[in-house]
């Protein structure tokens, strides 16, 4: 955990940070009427368990836990077998994703 290791303005940037990403989970939790399962992707959200720990802080009342081995493991499945709202971390490509679509756009305007 950030604890007295960070300066505090690191600390306070990591605490906004968690923050913003709760209220988002929060406020699609609310318009969807319940969530089945978090995601947690990208640099962040694939590598940073202390990171993913904090969010998830925030949203324990939607019924979701985290396991800490798992967690700490970067495992697929990082919440406990109690967890109302299952927690995933899946690894993403998004440069592949983008040439992907480059090379069909470039292929399609190619054909025109």
């Amino acid at each position: 955990m950030c604890g007295n290791f960070w300066p505090t303005a690191a600390r306070d940037a990591i605490d906004l940070f968690t923050l913003r990403i709760a209220g988002e989970i929060g406020r699609l939790a609310c318009t969807l009427q319940g969530l089945d399962a978090i995601v947690f992707t990208a640099g962040i959200g694939e590598n940073q368990p202390e990171i993913r720990q904090r969010v998830v802080d925030r949203l324990r009342w939607l019924g979701v836990e985290l396991d800490p081995q798992p967690n700490e493991a970067n495992a697929f499945r990082i919440s406990t077998p109690a967890s109302r709202v299952v927690a995933h971390v899946i690894a993403t490509d998004e440069e592949q994703v983008i040439a992907e679509e480059c090379f069909s756009l470039a292929r399609n305007t190619a054909t025109r």
